[in-house]
């Protein structure tokens, strides 16, 4: 219903019907004002008041359009869709904008912060910690420390009070850690192509490519007298601290090893050297030239290791685990492929690739000891569920699971998908050992992989006992 000066009363159905109605036909043009009132039934009524100017000829529609303001949604009985003549005030578009802008800046803002997550996540393997103050430990109920120890090796701890003046440092290195900084780069991550074979490497002329690591690439090079060596040559993510630190720990280690034990049948180190290339500083050690063939290699090949050459084998690599614990050291990674046969020999083993052990050292410490390192397959449950806290006795699971591969042809547990490998190191029996393994090595096997390390073998000694032919 529209109603006019509140005399002219015009009832509608539809919002066309506005379109038809004259104003000039309904007002007097002496009048200086005039009124509108618009009613339906359950909306609120709308009434304007507006002076007589020009209204002549103008349709109600369109007066009301001009004066007011926009079309909004009142529903007339004879509307179709829906539309027309309602009241929207500058204040809601202004508020509904603002809420619009309001809830588009938190869209943004949680995109943002999923990325930085994301970022986060795929950095944390590789970023260095930053050093944070001790935290005072509360007393558990029992009122023991809730801290987790690591148990040391044994002949460590015996050795520890032959001499206790003797610090397990990096003073010894060849290169101190303050040059080793120099290494230490903030740009991008930076890899260094292959070096043609006849490259001179400071005192050194590069071969031919004989190996690669996860961050390492291994040439033959001669010395200037001639002498065969291999260069292990840091070729990838020299940018990163913490991967940087741990190529001078395999220095380190194998320095002091050598030093401390130089009959332990463990590869022999010369020397820790950089070299520049393009304004960039790599880092390298020179190892001895190993000629011979990998454990891994040998067991595949006819014909086939005696039971004897076998047990050879693994107790020369008792001896090498026994230098290493006993200098509070971890290999981690000991598997077929880190353990190679001399050719002049068919038994006489050398344990190579120290890369991912587990060494402190001043210089290292707040690193990501917490990552997991090793070949799956050879990898003990603690390596998988709590690296930063495993000890000697890891090596030892890794020595059961070698020892399963030597006498059966195959490791015990093996999948293309990592996650399974795990489960299976975690929570899985052994597979039942073929009755041809001797009795004392189905033993053994079975003491090693235990997979608590409180239950394998306390000592190198231990294990020693079940290997009597």
């Amino acid at each position: 219903m529209v109603t006019v000066n509140g005399e002219h009363s015009i009832s509608i159905t539809s919002i066309r019907d506005l379109s038809e109605i004259n104003i000039g036909q309904l007002i007097n043009p002496d009048q200086d004002f005039v009124s509108f009132h618009l009613e339906k039934d359950g909306f609120k009524p709308l009434k304007l008041i507006l002076p007589v100017t020009d209204f002549h000829g103008q349709k109600l529609q369109e007066l009301l359009r001009r004066e007011h303001g926009s079309l909004l949604h009142l529903r007339l009985p004879g509307d179709i869709p829906s539309s027309i003549l309602l009241d929207i005030s500058l204040e809601h578009v202004l508020i509904g904008s603002m809420m619009f802008g309001f809830m588009a800046i938190i869209f943004l803002l949680f995109l943002i912060a999923s990325k930085n997550r994301s970022d986060h996540r795929r950095a944390l393997y590789r970023r260095k910690p930053q050093k944070e103050a001790p935290k005072k430990e509360e007393p558990s109920p029992s009122g023991q420390s809730n801290e987790t120890k690591q148990t040391p090796h044994p002949e460590s701890s015996e050795k520890q009070k032959e001499n206790p003046n003797k610090a397990n440092d990096s003073n010894s290195s060849v290169i101190k850690y303050e040059e080793q900084k120099d290494f230490l780069s903030n740009d991008s991550q930076i890899n260094i192509p292959d070096f043609e074979p006849g490259t001179v490497f400071d005192d050194y002329r590069l071969g031919k490519i004989i190996g690669r690591g996860g961050i390492s690439t291994i040439y033959a090079g001669k010395d200037p007298d001639g002498k065969l060596f291999a260069i292990k040559l840091m070729s990838r993510y020299l940018d990163d601290m913490d991967m940087v630190g741990r190529f001078f720990v395999e220095g380190t280690v194998l320095e002091k090893l050598n030093k401390e034990y130089p009959d332990a049948p463990i590869v022999k180190l010369k020397s820790i050297g950089k070299h520049t290339w393009k304004k960039k500083q790599m880092p390298y050690l020179v190892l001895e030239y190993i000629d011979g063939i990998s454990l891994k290699n040998r067991i595949k090949s006819q014909p086939s290791l005696t039971t004897s050459e076998k047990l050879h084998i693994v107790k020369q690599l008792l001896d090498a685990l026994r230098a290493i614990h006993s200098t509070n050291v971890v290999h981690r990674d000991l598997s077929p492929d880190n353990v190679i046969l001399r050719h002049n020999t068919d038994s006489e083993v050398c344990l190579i690739d120290f890369g991912v052990v587990k060494y402190e050292v001043d210089w290292m410490k707040n690193t990501s000891y917490g990552a997991a390192y090793g070949k799956p397959e050879y990898m003990s449950p603690e390596q998988f569920n709590s690296p930063g806290s495993l000890d000697y006795r890891s090596d030892y699971y890794s020595l059961g699971v070698l020892l399963y591969h030597m006498f059966t042809g195959n490791p015990p547990f093996s999948d293309t998908n990592i996650y399974i490998v795990s489960e299976m190191h975690q929570t899985h029996k052994i597979p039942e050992i073929p009755e041809y393994v001797p009795v004392n090595i189905r033993k053994a096997i079975t003491h090693l992989m235990e997979k608590s390390p409180e239950n394998r073998p306390s000592s190198i000694d231990d294990i020693i006992k079940y290997l009597k032919e």
